[in-house]
């Protein structure tokens, strides 16, 4: 039988024999699919459950972090549920908070015609020549002041003074008419491109040299938001000098100076950047130093409280009155699946490639280039592939960046050099968060063992020297710190060695005469101190346990990595202590004002007596070098990691859920409850949908495998 011109096959009957293979092909097809389906939702479920354990970072008990002063019944909220509700001022030397009040530039006071004081020694004729000279608009002329009885030391003495008292001058040493001559003449307006003095105006006679600025960022590290503005004036950005780094997702004011930069510079070089707002100009004749600091004041905000209130009010009572265990927070041990602490180790141990590798292992849950360029790392460890993955911008100013373009350029295996080259700060990082690491499990297992007693031996400062933890060197790049100060070296000794404050081991006699609160530690280093009891041999044991070999053998062999060691106090005290509950509907509301909320006029933010969610606003002031995240730990009585965190955002966005949809409430509340807040679970989703793609695909392919298996069998 034919049709449309092509051939037909005559249809064979289907034999009795045929239906049954086929029935039990289909059966076992579909067995097969659905074993596979349970199998790949429990695969799914146990990478689920891994990955979240991976992403959501360590435990508390991991760096050491294990006890509270109160321990008796607490209460939950969400820190930073916003970067709003999170907002640090600075407290400078003189006990002031710096607050941004003032965005205007300060007008500058021209310097009037023959302002400048002729020295005696100045021949007058000269002097009036300059002075002529300097009031001309553009002038090719030239004033040579004779110079060939003058010593060189003089002739130094007449460059200096021209140049500060005439600004836009050049001068030099040279021959006319057989003399040896000074010979000024104004500077062109064409630039010299040899010469760096045309970078930057001339300074004003009679200027400060350094500006001092308030600076204001939000949602920005501290050495972020001054590489903007470096970029923009054309400058390093370690030209800026200040007195602490400050949280990166918060709204901080901090005071910032830099040498020889305009307030009118500055100004319009933030106002490139939506994130920072300068003010409070004023010129000064010294730079700020690192630690110029007496604390922190914060006002912070915990959202969806849950507990009762009076107990929120015991807890905040206890916390005004006792303080808190000063240990140093999560987040000075970092959020990558390998900690600080465990490159600072390895570096210590000498163990180069371990170090290297440590720090390009990344976050299992991160997306984009820089999760790219891990991903690469780990595969094969070529530093060309992995840099590739990487934008201009991040190989230039990430530690990742830095480190892979080192092992790029060099050779694949200098591991040492490509840490020795990252910024010494930077370095400084890792070694420093190894210290905290030791100080917190010892103090834990004080804590555990002795509890809030002194005891004879115990380390306390010798005399008045309360004003010592304001000097640190202790710097954390794009790590978020509320302060960055211990009671470190704050300057050389005669003999060259380090400066630490002194300390006294306590007798039995004198430990009336002081508290827990005297009590000092000191951070693991070769010029510390140890307690006079069996806390010496605990650091001694750990770091034996660890390998690693503090002394000053150290400091010798590898200077950029000495640590000469350091006290920090056990506990910690905080002041201005304020506090009041506040019901709101918008959860994303702002509950705080910032400074620059208060120059645009703002109002408060208003109490809603009727509104389903209840938030915590808190005022307190922090000594340099404790971490407002362990104080909101023992204000709540509850753990600070992000594990427990996310497990608290997860809730909130259910009951957000909820309020938002009344008719859907108890439908798919497991699934709400797995929805973390946005901000810190877009990440973990993404990757769980990329998951889910590439288990369906394997599932299409073992199903297609198995189909062709059977008709093989079959045949």
């Amino acid at each position: 039988m034919e049709q449309n011109g092509g051939s037909s096959i005559k249809a064979e009957p289907i034999t009795n024999e045929e239906k049954v293979k086929s029935e039990t092909k289909s059966k076992v097809l579909q067995s097969m699919k659905q074993f596979r389906e349970v199998k790949n939702t429990d695969d799914k479920s146990q990478q689920k459950k891994e990955s979240e354990q991976k992403c959501n970072g360590r435990t508390e008990a991991e760096v050491g972090i294990s006890h509270f002063i109160d321990s008796s019944e607490g209460f939950t909220g969400i820190t930073k549920h916003r970067w709003g509700d999170f907002i640090v001022h600075e407290i400078d030397l003189a006990g002031e908070v710096v607050t941004l009040t003032d965005t205007a530039v300060p007008v500058q006071q021209q310097k009037a015609k023959g302002d400048a004081v002729r020295p005696a020694w100045f021949p007058e004729d000269s002097w009036n020549k300059l002075t002529d000279l300097s009031a001309m608009e553009k002038s090719g002329e030239v004033v040579n002041i004779p110079a060939g009885q003058l010593t060189k030391e003089q002739r130094t003495q007449f460059h200096e003074t021209i140049k500060s008292s005439f600004p836009g001058m050049v001068t030099n040493t040279a021959e006319a008419d057989g003399e040896k001559v000074i010979s000024v003449r104004k500077a062109s307006a064409a630039p010299d491109k040899r010469n760096t003095f045309w970078k930057h105006k001339p300074w004003p006679q009679g200027r400060p040299k350094f500006l001092h600025f308030c600076m204001f960022k939000e949602n920005l590290d501290t050495f972020v938001a001054l590489s903007n503005l470096s970029m923009d004036l054309k400058t390093k950005s370690n030209k800026f000098a200040f007195a602490g780094t400050k949280d990166a997702r918060a709204k901080t004011s901090q005071m910032v100076s830099i040498k020889q930069i305009s307030a009118e510079q500055v100004h319009e070089a933030a106002k490139k950047f939506q994130k920072i707002i300068v003010g409070n100009f004023a010129y000064k004749d010294r730079e700020l130093k690192l630690g110029d600091l007496k604390g922190n004041r914060f006002d912070l905000v915990l959202r969806h409280v849950q507990g009762n209130e009076d107990v929120i009010a015991r807890r905040m009572t206890s916390f005004q009155s006792v303080g808190f265990v000063n240990y140093y927070g999560m987040q000075r041990f970092g959020t990558t699946s390998s900690g600080t602490h465990e490159v600072g180790r390895a570096i210590l141990r000498r163990e180069w490639r371990v170090a290297v590798d440590l720090l390009l292992s990344g976050r299992e849950s991160e997306m984009g280039s820089m999760a790219d360029a891990h991903r690469a790392w780990r595969a094969d460890r070529d530093p060309q592939r992995a840099l590739s993955c990487l934008t201009g911008r991040q190989q230039r100013t990430t530690i990742e960046g830095r480190v892979l373009h080192t092992l790029s350029t060099i050779r694949t295996t200098a591991y040492q050099e490509a840490l020795d080259r990252l910024p010494s700060g930077t370095r400084q990082l890792y070694v420093h968060a190894y210290q905290s690491w030791v100080w917190n499990r010892l103090v834990s297992r004080r804590l555990a063992e002795h509890g809030l007693k002194l005891r004879p031996g115990d380390l306390v400062l010798a005399g008045d020297q309360s004003t010592a933890e304001e000097s640190a060197t202790d710097m954390e790049p794009a790590a978020e710190l509320e302060t960055v100060a211990e009671v470190e070296p704050t300057a050389p000794t005669s003999s060259g060695g380090p400066r630490l404050p002194e300390v006294h081991a306590l007798t039995e006699a004198e430990l009336d005469a002081h508290s827990i609160y005297d009590l000092v530690m000191p951070l693991p280093g070769w010029a510390v101190r140890h307690p006079e009891n069996e806390l010496s041999s605990w650091y001694k044991e750990m770091l034996s346990q660890d390998g690693v070999e503090l002394t000053q053998k150290l400091c010798d062999t590898m200077p950029q990595y000495s640590l000469a060691g350091a006290y920090r106090h056990v506990l910690a005290r905080p002041g201005d202590v304020s506090w009041r509950v506040l019901r709101y509907s918008n959860p994303n509301s702002d509950l705080l004002l910032s400074d620059v909320d208060r120059l645009r006029g703002a109002a408060e933010p208003a109490d809603e007596p009727d509104a389903p969610f209840r938030a915590l606003i808190m005022q307190f002031s922090l000594p340099p070098s404790s971490y407002a995240t362990m104080a909101v730990r023992e204000i709540t009585g509850t753990d600070s990691s992000l594990v427990a965190q996310m497990k608290l955002n997860a809730a909130y966005s259910a009951e957000i859920q909820q309020a938002r949809n009344p008719s859907n409430k108890g439908r798919k509340a497991e699934g709400d409850a797995e929805k973390a807040d946005g901000k810190k679970a877009d990440d973990e989703k993404q990757s769980g949908d990329q998951s889910d793609r590439g288990q369906k695909r394997s599932t299409d392919l073992e199903e297609g495998a198995d189909e062709k298996r059977l008709k093989t069998e079959a045949v």
